[in-house]
């Protein structure tokens, strides 16, 4: 027997003895309180046959903005607004004639930003009756909630940072996010229709918008992501580029020519576009482009104690997401049935 196996064995066989030794209180208290045998018997047969086994109910819970889009954390904890500071530079030479005065003049311009910190928040709440009766099943109570806390805050942090606020319920709408960003362009698709889309089309419509970035920064910024939405993820794994023998997937055909490129399924672009079409999006993932600015991922208070109850505060801090280069992303909306 293998150490793994033998601490689920032994775990298995702790909840088989604690079942047992519930059952026999139970039968015994029935018997010191006069019941008869027969009644006994039948009481016994009703009681819980529970597996010791317990299920998780899972939910889809996307993260696409960890993925994506670099973090900014450094940012001061208490801090309540979040600005940085930009210079353009301006200017190209001329040929000019020997003491001619009019020559170019070359000039910068110092730009600040200034972004508001938002908070969001969840609580959790525990009593002694859940820690007593989590010891008897071997169930931790306490660290599920504060887990499910955790997961509740990360999944807010990713629908502001994809959406913003405009795209999150109660949010405010100052908050931009990476979809909703109205200074970036968008590519024009050969197919803007996937319903039925050939494989040349699909392949053709993702390279637009990689070649569209390069154009419109001067091949100063080139991608290094595509984020496809489900829906365009499917197809472009699923259809084959051609129809001739051998033909590889439109995803594989991607992959083979833009190396340098990683392509991702998003579940956060579904119904992001204008008129609540698909969004797609190409862009140059770096720090200096693009950033999430998130003073606190997750932070816990000390548990607030009421009696035999406690309750924990949990927050998240976010100033949203930072394009300090538009041109070096671009949107490619499509629409399916």
């Amino acid at each position: 027997m293998t150490d793994q196996t033998k601490v689920t064995q032994d775990a298995l066989d702790a909840h088989i003895k604690i079942a047992e030794d519930r059952i026999d209180r139970k039968i015994l208290a029935l018997r010191e309180a006069g019941y008869r045998q027969d009644a006994i018997a039948f009481t016994k047969s009703q009681l819980e046959d529970l597996e010791s086994t317990i299920y998780n109910v899972l939910y889809a819970n996307p993260r696409d903005a960890f993925v994506f889009l670099p973090i900014k954390t450094d940012v001061a904890a208490g801090a309540e607004i979040y600005s940085y500071r930009m210079v353009a530079e301006i200017g190209a030479p001329k040929i000019v004639a020997d003491g001619a005065q009019d020559r170019p003049v070359v000039d910068t311009d110092l730009t600040k930003h200034t972004r508001q910190i938002y908070e969001v928040g969840t609580s959790y709440t525990y009593t002694v009756g859940d820690m007593d009766r989590g010891g008897l099943i071997d169930y931790a109570y306490v660290q599920d909630k504060a887990r499910v806390a955790a997961q509740t805050v990360a999944l807010g942090h990713n629908e502001y940072a994809m959406m913003g606020g405009t795209g999150v319920s109660g949010g405010n709408t100052a908050i931009l996010g990476f979809f909703n960003d109205t200074a970036v362009n968008g590519a024009t698709l050969t197919d803007a229709d996937w319903t039925a889309v050939t494989g040349a089309d699909a392949y053709a419509s993702v390279t637009d918008m990689i070649h569209f970035v390069n154009t419109q920064s001067s091949g100063l910024h080139n991608v290094t992501d595509v984020a496809l939405t489900t829906f365009c993820w499917n197809v472009v794994q699923q259809t084959l580029l051609n129809s001739a023998a051998g033909s590889q997937s439109v995803l594989a055909a991607l992959r083979q020519n833009y190396p340098n490129i990683t392509f991702h399924g998003s579940a956060s672009g579904t119904g992001r576009g204008a008129a609540g079409v698909d969004r797609c999006v190409a862009w140059t993932k770096s720090s200096d482009v693009i950033e999430y600015v998130a003073p606190v991922v997750y932070q816990e208070a000390q548990a607030d104690k009421q009696g035999f109850a406690y309750t924990v505060q949990t927050r998240g801090r976010m100033a949203g997401v930072i394009n300090r280069y538009p041109l070096a992303m671009c949107y490619g909306d499509v629409t399916i049935a």
